[in-house]
């Protein structure tokens, strides 16, 4: 309502001021107000729990190879959790080492090297976990039937956390995107170019 109300009487003091009624145009003191609530700060993940969360997992069973190989794709890379939901076993190319993929949110491909845990992360989860009945081509996929694509990937960090003795009660979001906005915050402050920073979350 307030943004409403200010409005209203910008345009009140703009009449006045129109009509020489005031001679001043006192509409230009009348500060603007944001639609939205403020958010709370968001306080990063650091180096420290990131290792963790990785740490904890599992590898030995394939819910663990799975959910590692997940986890990376958002710790190393920051992509989207409907990217990671979307993402096809066509998309990675082995050839060429690259992972391509059009971006839910924008529609635009992003092209990114396969670094070598993340390599080795899916290869493992697709060569000696992934459900040999799974009907879909997602990469990610339920690991009892109907063995077809996940819907959600927020369960899979909220059990590693807690897995890993990590809280982040106070922190705001403690989500897959939180961790998306502490890479981007990272490579910043390791002095890597915006150009790059900006590739690899695929921002325009």
């Amino acid at each position: 309502a307030m943004p409403r109300v200010l409005s209203s009487l910008r345009c009140f003091l703009r009449s006045m001021f129109s009509n020489g009624i005031i001679q001043k145009d006192l509409s230009l003191l009348i500060p603007s107000a944001s639609r939205y609530p403020t958010k709370p700060v968001q306080k990063l993940w650091t180096r420290e729990e990131v290792k963790a969360l990785l740490s904890f997992v599992d590898r030995s069973d394939s819910k663990g190879k799975r959910d590692y190989a997940l986890m990376l794709l958002v710790v190393r890379y920051g992509m989207r959790v409907g990217d990671i939901l979307n993402l096809k076993l066509s998309d990675i190319d082995w050839g060429f080492m690259v992972i391509r993929f059009r971006q839910e949110k924008t529609s635009v491909m992003n092209v990114l090297p396969i670094l070598d845990d993340v390599g080795w992360a899916l290869a493992d989860w697709i060569t000696n976990a992934r459900p040999k009945q799974a009907n879909t081509t997602h990469v990610f996929t339920r690991l009892t039937a109907p063995y077809c694509g996940m819907k959600s990937i927020h369960g899979v960090f909220c059990r590693r956390m807690v897995a890993a003795g990590i809280s982040r009660s106070g922190c705001g979001k403690a989500g897959p995107h939180s961790l998306r906005h502490a890479l981007a915050t990272n490579m910043l402050a390791e002095q890597v170019p915006l150009p790059v920073i900006t590739a690899v979350l695929g921002h325009s």
